[in-house]
């Protein structure tokens, strides 16, 4: 048997592996929180800045009824309409993607995308946070045990002397 991706509702899996695109089908809980969302207040102006009008919430009630029906029944036919309605979402959520002909898609990556980074980038990413933090660690790989005891020991004295306290 397969391995079942995370976030795909487990209920009735053998009824599930007959079900064109099933993958789709979520944890009732996805819909509830979806649906929630959709209806407070943060959601609200989310809707309002994104598409200049409160939207229509029905469809993640109707997932989350339709979600319900199928974990506690396995009806085959809720199961498909929740689907069905994923589709049309994931289509209308694309739909800018694939109407785009601004940029040229690519079909394979540019010759030279592994090339060596410039000077002044190299030079910024020595003295960045995260190479201090990737040397610090490639450090504590390579200590000894007696030097990784008295770093311990240095860090658990600094932390343990009172540095400020406000009354």
């Amino acid at each position: 048997m397969e391995e079942v991706p995370a976030t795909l509702n487990k209920s009735h899996i053998e009824k599930l592996q007959s079900i064109p695109d099933a993958w789709m089908l979520r944890e009732c809980d996805t819909y509830k929180s979806e649906m929630k969302f959709c209806h407070s207040v943060r959601g609200r102006f989310h809707q309002f800045y994104i598409h200049g009008k409160a939207l229509d919430c029905a469809q993640w009630e109707e997932n989350f009824s339709d979600c319900k029906i199928w974990t506690r029944d396995a009806d085959v036919d809720a199961a498909k309409r929740i689907i069905d309605r994923e589709k049309v979402r994931i289509k209308e959520r694309l739909q800018g993607h694939y109407s785009n002909d601004i940029w040229e898609k690519r079909s394979s990556a540019p010759e030279d995308w592994n090339k060596p980074l410039p000077d002044w980038l190299t030079a910024k990413k020595d003295s960045s946070h995260l190479q201090a933090y990737q040397d610090e660690k490639i450090e504590e790989e390579t200590r000894t045990s007696s030097e990784q005891k008295l770093k311990d020991i240095q860090a658990s004295l600094v932390n343990s002397y009172p540095s400020c306290s406000i009354l």
